[in-house]
């Protein structure tokens, strides 16, 4: 019988691709700044609207990027500046091959715009991720908790020293990684796994309680920590019994979002179910004391 693993399976094979697939999926997903646009709408029908039209849009951007790549990664295919020692692509060099289609392949006009798209990418989530955290720490530990009475110019004082402190982080923890595809997927996946299983719960399930959503939240995150750590100390791979599973980033997915979702689950069949006041807003049409069977 051929050997269950990941090493075999993953690396070429569909365990990988999905391991590629699913910290993107997971990110949009729980999105935070994607949540707060839609709440912005006027009305559930606009709301309804902005979701198709994101998902056109996120279909069509995404083919054309992945379609550029791939058209790109064929001119340079045998180039020597893009291959491994190993024959295969080189990882990090590949991430380049969009710069040199702009610059060497495409016409000056084309090059430019998608320069220029790259760089509106880069600096959008940037921002997002800093605004988000930042805010988070301003109002819901800062103002919440440390100071209550803290002025508006206060918390917007704090918030823009946590965009600095928050940025500064980000900066060093980015040397720990050798190519930025590595970098993204464990983003992703930290805040991937971490968080949408519970925000979805929220919405979705009755049943979820705010211990399930604690704890699925910290299991996501220590299972991401954990597989960043071993990857760090050098460790290559896990052997799971049946599974060997390679620590390299494009599996990280799998621990985490485990963790999360098993964690989810348990912890909130383990506790008393949520008080009516905190799933009725999401479920109107519900029977009242219908909560204990979902």
């Amino acid at each position: 019988m051929p050997e269950t693993h990941f090493t075999v399976v993953g690396r070429t094979g569909i365990a990988q691709a999905l391991g590629l697939f699913f910290p993107t999926f997971f990110l949009l997903l729980g999105e935070s700044g994607m949540y707060q646009k839609f709440m912005g709408a006027k009305d559930a029908l606009t709301a309804r609207k902005a979701v198709i039209g994101m998902i056109i849009g996120v279909i069509v951007v995404e083919t054309v990027l992945d379609s550029t790549a791939l058209f790109g990664a064929g001119l340079y295919w045998n180039d020597p500046a893009f291959r491994a020692a190993d024959g295969t692509f080189n990882t990090g060099a590949t991430e380049t091959i969009l710069l040199h289609l702009a610059r060497h392949d495409l016409t000056p006009i084309f090059g430019i715009l998608l320069l220029i798209g790259g760089v509106a990418i880069v600096f959008s989530t940037a921002n997002t991720f800093l605004m988000i955290p930042s805010t988070n720490v301003a109002r819901d530990i800062y103002q919440r908790f440390v100071n209550p009475q803290a002025s508006e110019g206060t918390v917007i004082k704090v918030q823009r020293i946590m965009i600095v402190l928050l940025a500064g982080i980000a900066y060093v923890s980015s040397t720990f990684f050798e190519s930025i595809l590595d970098m993204a997927l464990y983003a992703y996946t930290m805040v991937g796994a971490a968080v949408t299983p519970a925000l979805l719960a929220a919405f979705l399930w009755r049943r979820v309680t705010p211990l399930g959503g604690t704890v699925s939240v910290a299991a996501g995150m220590g299972a991401s920590l954990l597989f960043g750590v071993l990857r760090q100390v050098g460790v290559e791979s896990l052997n799971l019994g049946l599974v060997v599973m390679p620590l390299d980033y494009e599996y990280a997915i799998y621990p985490a979002a485990t963790a999360s979702i098993l964690a989810l689950v348990l912890v909130s069949y383990l506790t008393p179910p949520s008080d009516e006041s905190k799933w009725k807003p999401f479920w109107p049409d519900k029977a009242d004391g219908d909560v204990a069977s979902r």
